[in-house]
């Protein structure tokens, strides 16, 4: 019984869990995730006002770098960098 419970587990596919908080976001980019937004969206501008906290730290990581990478034009740019 216990080798056709542990093929069972071993079958399954396993599923990286979702990020569902801020602070899981910053550990996803610090595992290589490349965190983005909707450019001059809601969102980029609470984290691009934020001056202390969890949103201050998140928009460090954010690439400034070559900004076309973390601010998209479009939610659809996102989804295709996910594919």
């Amino acid at each position: 019984m216990y080798s056709g419970t542990l093929t069972a587990v071993l079958a399954v596919p396993s599923f990286e869990k979702p990020i569902d908080s801020l602070e899981q976001l910053r550990q996803a980019h610090h595992d290589g995730y490349t965190i983005a937004t909707t450019r001059d969206s809601s969102f980029q501008d609470a984290f691009q006002t934020a001056v202390s906290g969890i949103y201050h730290e998140v928009w460090k990581l954010f690439n400034h770098k070559e900004p076309d990478k973390s601010f998209l034009p479009a939610p659809a740019s996102g989804f295709e960098m996910v594919r």
